[in-house]
């Protein structure tokens, strides 16, 4: 065989396989940053459900947290190559499914047991049937500052990768096509230019290849005056690299817009949530927390103080004779009456206390972190602030006062659960009016209270 035709067959392999190399170099690129702006949108679709479930499992709202589920079963499915999403509780157990049929069993799988016992966003790609599936699992956590926060349960996603494998096929099989025809084109003259003015462009071309894989998007091969294979070659792989680099951007641009969009959308969902919240557990006359969200609270503040070894002080309020003021002054007054006594327990409570409004002339309070003794002083200012107000602007008058009964009980003391310590904390209120009213009494002991 001539040296010239081993030349130009040597030419010709080293033009084809460095074409190949780098068109595949390119693709790989490509799909890498493919895959990880769809594992982008995947995490900001996760974490604004979570912001839309967090409250629901707080407050163990699985009605309202199947119906988001469902939401997202109808709305969601399609824009997102969404194939299934799990809400699950710390013991795995599904709260939320899109498949409506797996709702309250409990996951047991190998997945699902390391998705939950994760603290942070669990990533993996696996086969479901004939199709590819992205599956990410995001902790759903109550954010506390100086604390790592409650886990309420785990939300798991999986997507479709179907549709971006076939894209990347078809990107593969045309850049394939495009680098064999410029590589059979370039290998024409390869024998002339292989000694000295193909050596050198090569080593540029695999250089500035080298630094697109390490992602410097902005590279590109050196502009060339001469109209020769490697000139057309580096012309092309500029292109191929503006290309890259254009969908690069813009899949980052779109990336940042559905990000926005998702948070807008949270924001809307997280307000919508608040503004129901709110209605779900006020009291609509004074604005305090109505009897449901009393016994919500007192059971979650009493696991709190079990867990902490803390104690947690119940006071239950009523208006003294507040039937013959309605009778002579008129329920209207009456009603301001209970909005300025709701007033005066917003200002003198702390932060971290709850009041509440019993029902009718009656209020409650949950103390957390307070004994006995700090709970009777509390009662105690409470009801010498109501004695001192003058309601005379309520009722029309020249001068109005009441006062108020209030019995108080505390956790674990009087009672091991919220009925016991509420029912304690009635029984020392009735006490308290049948001593004359106008006073504080302290709950007895269960023992003594049977005697």
């Amino acid at each position: 065989m001539r040296l010239r035709t081993r030349i130009l067959g040597l030419g010709a392999m080293l033009a084809l396989f460095s074409s190949l190399g780098l068109g595949l170099l390119l693709l790989s690129l490509q799909r890498d940053r493919d895959t990880r702006g769809m594992e982008l949108r995947a995490r900001a679709f996760l974490e604004a459900v979570q912001v839309g479930v967090l409250p629901m499992m707080a407050e163990q709202r699985v009605t309202d947290l199947d119906r988001l589920v469902s939401e997202v079963r109808e709305h969601r499915l399609e824009d997102l190559d969404l194939r299934f999403l799990a809400v699950l509780d710390p013991e795995r157990r599904v709260l939320g499914h899109t498949d409506p049929l797996l709702f309250g069993s409990v996951l047991d799988d190998a997945r699902s047991r390391r998705f939950t016992e994760q603290d942070q966003v669990q990533l993996d790609q696996e086969r479901d049937g004939d199709r590819e599936m992205l599956v990410m699992s995001l902790p759903v956590v109550t954010r506390v500052p100086d604390h790592p926060g409650i886990r309420w349960g785990t939300l798991i996603a999986g997507f479709d990768l179907t549709e971006a494998q076939q894209a990347w096929t078809r990107t593969l099989i045309g850049s394939l096509a495009l680098i064999l025809v410029a590589a059979l084109l370039s290998a024409g003259l390869a024998m002339l230019l292989l000694d000295g003015q193909v050596v050198r462009p090569v080593q540029r071309l695999t250089e500035v290849a080298g630094e697109l894989g390490s992602g410097n998007l902005s590279a590109r091969v050196p502009a060339s005056s001469q109209e020769d294979d490697l000139a057309v070659l580096g012309r092309t792989f500029n292109q191929m690299a503006e290309a890259l680099e254009r969908q690069t951007h813009g899949l980052e641009k779109q990336v940042r817009q559905r990000t926005r969009e998702l948070e807008r959308a949270n924001r809307q969902l997280q307000d919508a949530n608040e503004r129901l919240q709110r209605l779900a557990v006020t009291d609509g006359l004074t604005g305090l927390y109505n009897f449901r969200y009393l016994r919500q609270t007192l059971e979650m503040e009493m696991h709190r103080a079990s867990r902490q070894k803390s104690s947690l002080s119940v006071l239950m309020l009523d208006v003294d004779h507040f039937k013959h003021f309605n009778d002579r002054y008129g329920h209207p007054a009456g009603d301001r009456v209970l909005q300025g006594i709701a007033e005066i327990l917003k200002k003198r409570l702390r932060v971290t206390d709850i009041p509440c409004r019993y029902g009718g002339e009656e209020f409650a309070v949950i103390l957390p972190d307070t004994d006995p003794p700090a709970a009777l002083r509390v009662a105690e200012e409470i009801r010498q602030r109501v004695k001192e107000e003058d309601f005379s602007q309520e009722t029309g008058t020249d001068s109005t006062s009441l006062t108020i009964s209030i019995g108080v009980a505390c956790f674990p003391i009087h009672g091991q659960d919220p009925e016991a310590v509420l029912k304690a904390a009635d029984t020392a209120l009735y006490r308290a009016k049948d001593a004359g009213r106008d006073r504080v009494m302290l709950a007895r002991p269960p023992e003594e209270a049977h005697e």
